[in-house]
């Protein structure tokens, strides 16, 4: 468990008494009641004149968290010099501290010099600094009118962490063994890759599949190989290898070639999603307030004259938007803003593109036909994005024109599409396709309507797979279009009926080929809603099989039912049952579970029968270890049976060694804190620290703070950090590096008393034979020491005078602790 004795010694004490320090020009300074610290009446008080001006801050470098305005903005190295009079005085301006800050011009009076310590403080006057040294974060005031102008959650690309060089693999084994009384076992299994390297601001990812069947040998299968790098200015990213195109518009394919490719996630929140870019008129020093369903979720102050504002994070898709400006003479004035989006909807003056070039590629073939393809989409005003793209190769091309708009209405997204294909005797022919699509939330009603449609005005519905081929074989168009599609419609509506009456749905979709007569139909209907804790769901579904001419139709029906053990809801008894209209029945019951303080372990077993064969059975459980995944099943009936096995796991390869984990991701980090073997880290999803004091955090948020550290509440008594947690800021596809710094401690108590049998008083100095520090007096006369010799004298000293002091001889080894607290007189 976390100690106490942290909290209780004399510079914690009086750092939390002191959490802020002397400002740039108000340099205030504190008193104590030193009667507080005396254990009698006849002691002389404890010199606090060390603590008048905040904690001391001893010379040196401290690498610390930047928070301005309680936020946090990045890591530094920062330096102190030493200051008696006031310690953050000593606080020395540096350029890094510069770029993390963005200040105006006018806000800094003195500029930093590499070679001279200029204070911080006499450079910002303007600006509080206040150093908790016991967090080593600095925390930072600034006046808005001093900052650079940014979205409020705006994170600067100088900020983006490279991390460090080192290589992992992610392995997800899986195997399988089928038996039956009829024919023999087979066996199949499946290992799967995915593997890089960091170094330099550039990343190398790998992906692949090796699988082994019975009779049939090993097989691979080639995913990915390429090489990456971010390109700030474009807010987006650039490609090399072996990868897949990655437009929002057009058909993705595989190539070797090159890509540059936007990024969202540099963008801060609060300019990804969709929101409208409101524009007014201040007559004078005015509020601006803007509301969402009676919901302020804006407000800021502007200067006369026009204003935008652009930096709405909203929550959803559709809606009204009120805006009220409150004039400094208190009249105000309301409009509305309407807005309705879907994904594809950009801010006004917002780009999103792809620029991919090389030969087409499938698995481990790369073709001789050269292919490139582009995208762009930009968001032109409020209720407009316009979307554009081109697939090529040297005998097809795809055109894509495409709208999408958003209003009070709902939004409508609408894209015509025209392909080109030449075969090997110069004959072409085009085939245009309509995509249309529109969705409505309707917030007084709590309903979702959405409507699809898609229509294609020639049979051949050619794409760029058929082009390669062509060209590939030097051949002429063929004459095959089994199951063309030739128009599309869809609908579906969901309803919220109101609190305790749950919600409904329905769906259907209408199909037609161009060498089939009529239409197919499909339809889904469902009510759903919860009693008590049982949650249930009805659901009936219709499909017309195109080759009988006869109707499909299911009904089923689900319940959930959790069960609480413990103090948390962890186990889950479920029950399904479905009939056909041709007699086919279906019931299934199951119990599924998981249990641990991470919930790392997890099972489950059904059973089930159809009206018309045999009972099947099945049950699985999984384990997550720290630093690998393992877990079994097995199922079947009576005549046929399958056993399965997984094992999942990472390797990370680093300058300090290798460390295991359960999991990674493309953006993760590596932790270090030596000497706390087997301390779980926060977040970690069941990580811990290896026994050299590494591991992992298998997943990061790229461009965005995230938060790391490691559970105090297990560090071993004698280990110290120099902080608990600490914020990384990680680009995409790194490997982000957090040091806690930790420090071996040998720590012993004393229980003392004086001649007369009163305590030390509280906040007295222990002092070594060499005259160092090594430990304060708490209550009782109880003493905290750290590091000392196994034997000799340590002095007790609370003042000036040779009766404020004592001195006690031990010997640890000679002395009998109970429970580490050893007791020794100490003598004047």
């Amino acid at each position: 468990m976390k100690r106490n004795h942290c909290l209780t010694i004399l510079s914690s004490t009086i750092s939390l008494a002191l959490s802020s320090f002397a400002y740039a020009a108000d340099e205030v300074e504190a008193e104590f009641d030193t009667s507080f610290f005396k254990t009698s009446i006849n002691q002389a008080p404890v010199d606090t004149n060390r603590f008048k001006y905040g904690t001391p801050i001893a010379a040196g470098e401290y690498y610390s968290d930047i928070y301005v305005n309680g936020k946090f903005r990045g890591n530094s190295l920062i330096k102190f010099v030493e200051n008696d009079k006031a310690p953050i005085s000593g606080l020395c301006w540096s350029q890094n501290l510069r770029n993390l800050l963005e200040l105006k011009p006018e806000a800094v009076v003195l500029e930093p010099d590499a070679d001279a310590c200029v204070s911080a403080v006499k450079a910002l006057p303007g600006i509080k600094l206040k150093f908790n040294i016991s967090e080593q974060r600095l925390n930072v005031e600034i006046p808005q009118a001093l900052m650079v102008a940014h979205p409020v959650d705006y994170i600067p690309p100088s900020r983006w962490q490279n991390g460090i060089t080192a290589a992992f693999v992610r392995y997800d084994f899986r195997g399988y063994q089928y038996n039956s009384e009829n024919s023999q076992s087979n066996r199949q299994q499946y290992l799967g890759i995915r593997s890089g390297i960091n170094a330099g601001g550039w990343s190398l990812r790998q992906q692949g599949a090796q699988s082994w069947m019975s009779g049939k040998g090993a097989e691979y299968q080639h995913h990915e190989l390429y090489a990456q790098h971010d390109l700030d200015a474009l807010k987006g990213r650039f490609l090399v290898g072996d990868f897949f195109s990655r437009s929002d518009v057009m058909d993705g394919f595989g190539l070797r070639g090159v890509a540059l490719v936007s990024d969202d996630r540099m963008l801060p929140d609060s300019l990804r999603s969709y929101a409208p870019e409101i524009q007014g008129v201040a007559n004078s020093n005015a509020q601006v307030r803007v509301s969402h369903n009676n919901q302020v979720v804006y407000e800021t102050t502007v200067a006369p004259g026009p204003f935008v504002i652009n930096d709405l994070n909203l929550g959803s898709y559709s809606g009204e938007l009120q805006v009220e400006v409150i004039e400094s003479d208190g009249m105000r004035r309301l409009f509305t803003v309407p807005f309705a989006s879907t994904h594809r909807m950009l801010r006004p003056g917002r780009s999103r593109y792809t620029l991919t070039a090389g030969k087409y590629r499938e698995n481990k073939k790369v073709y001789d036909s050269a292919v490139v393809q582009g995208s762009l989409q930009y968001g032109l005003n409020n209720h407009l994005t316009l979307q554009s793209g081109v697939t090529a190769t040297n005998n097809y091309v795809s055109s894509l024109f495409g709208t999408v708009w958003g209003g009070k209405i709902g939004s409508l997204s609408t894209d015509f599409i025209v392909s080109r294909l030449t075969d090997a005797d110069k004959r072409s022919r085009n085939s245009p396709h309509l995509r249309v699509s529109y969705n409505k939330t309707i917030p007084t009603t709590d309903t979702l309507l959405q409507i699809g449609m898609k229509q294609y005005f020639s049979k051949h519905s050619d794409d760029l797979q058929n082009a390669v081929y062509l060209n590939e074989q030097n051949a002429g168009f063929g004459d095959v279009y089994h199951d063309a599609l030739k128009s599309q419609y869809q609908v579906s509506v969901s309803q919220y009926l109101g609190s305790g009456l749950g919600s409904l749905y329905v769906s259907g979709i209408s199909k037609k080929y161009w060498h089939r007569s009529g239409y197919q139909h499909e339809y889904q209907l469902g009510y759903g809603n919860s009693y008590r804790s049982m949650q249930y769901h009805l659901g009936f579904s219709q499909k017309q099989n195109l080759d009988t001419g006869k109707q499909d139709k299911q009904a089923f029906l689900t319940l959930s039912i959790p069960f609480d053990v413990g103090t948390t809801r962890n186990v889950w008894l479920s029950s399904s049952h479905s009939r056909t209209n041709r007699d086919q029945a279906y019931s299934r019951i199951a119990l599924n579970g998981h249990a641990g303080s991470h919930n790392q372990f997890n099972y489950g077993i059904s059973l089930g029968k159809p009206n018309m064969g045999e009972a099947q059975y099945s049950a699985h459980a999984n384990y997550r270890f720290p630093f690998v995944e393992t877990g079994v099943g097995i199922s079947g009936n009576r005549d046929n049976s399958q056993i399965s096995y997984n094992l999942t796991g990472a390797v990370v390869i680093h300058p300090y060694g290798l460390t295991l984990n359960h999991d990674l991701s493309d953006t993760f980090a590596l932790v270090r804190a030596k000497g706390a073997s087997g301390v779980p880290i926060k977040n970690g999803n069941g990580s811990k620290l290896d026994r050299w004091g590494y591991g992992v955090v298998a997943s990061l948020t790229p461009y965005r703070s995230n938060f790391i550290g490691v559970d105090a509440e297990y560090l071993p008594d004698d280990i110290e950090l120099s902080a608990t947690e600490k914020a990384i800021i990680p680009r995409a596809n790194t490997v982000g590096f957090i040091d806690m710094a930790a420090k071996k401690d040998k720590i012993v108590y004393f229980d003392t008393q004086l001649e007369d049998g009163s305590f030390p008083p509280m906040a007295a100095e222990v002092l070594d034979e060499q005259g160092e520090v090594v430990g304060y007096s708490v209550q009782d006369g109880r003493l905290f020491v750290k590091n000392i010799r196994p034997s000799g004298k340590l002095t007790v000293t609370w003042g000036e005078h040779k009766k404020d002091k004592c001195t006690l001889s031990y010997n640890l080894n000679q002395l009998k602790p109970k429970y580490n607290i050893y007791s020794e007189k100490c003598v004047f």
